[in-house]
C-alpha cells in the first residue's frame, strides 16, 4: 500500500494542524496545541494513521453462502 507522504512532517498527529513553522529540523512543535515530539515520529504516526483509515475502507467480498 503506498500512502503520500506530503505535509505527514507538518501535520500534528495529535490535533491535525498542519503548519510548516511547526517543524524546526529534528524537532516538532505544535502552534496550535502545544504538542512536543520528534519530527520523524510524528510523521511516521501520520502515515501509520494515514495507512489504518486506508485500511478500514477497503471492501471484502462476503461469502456466499447457500441454505440448504
Amino acid at each position: 500500500m503506498y500512502i503520500d507522504p506530503r505535509y505527514s512532517s507538518q501535520k500534528c498527529s495529535k490535533c491535525g494542524d498542519i503548519r510548516k513553522s511547526n517543524r524546526k529540523g529534528s524537532s516538532y512543535h505544535c502552534r496550535a496545541c502545544g504538542f512536543d515530539i520528534h519530527s520523524d515520529l510524528n510523521a511516521s504516526r501520520n502515515i501509520a494513521q494515514a495507512g489504518i483509515s486506508c485500511l478500514s475502507r477497503l471492501h471484502v467480498n462476503q461469502p456466499n453462502v447457500e441454505t440448504v
